[in-house]
């Protein structure tokens, strides 16, 4: 037996993508979910969350998907963060 992610979407839009991660146990072919939660990250298509979404860990199908329905430039702009208020 091993242990082995398997990678999917519950949203993918030219805005956002929600990626879930679910533990699963191989036993000879047959994958069995962990009792784990489904880990559940969300990124937004902006360039904030495009470099946080370059940065993270997914095989490279799923990076693939996200930049293909999401094209060459963000659709989400963030305000600056690094404001200071008067």
């Amino acid at each position: 037996m091993t242990r082995k992610k398997v990678y999917g979407f519950s949203r993918l839009t030219k805005d956002a993508a929600d990626i879930i991660t679910v533990n699963t146990i191989d036993d000879d072919g047959i994958l069995f979910r962990s009792t784990e939660t489904p880990k559940i990250e969300n990124y937004v298509n902006s360039e904030e969350g495009r470099e946080l979404f370059e940065a993270a860990d997914f095989p490279e199908d799923i990076k693939s998907a996200v930049m293909a329905m999401w094209g060459s430039t963000p659709t989400i702009e963030m305000p600056n963060r690094h404001l200071q208020l008067i």
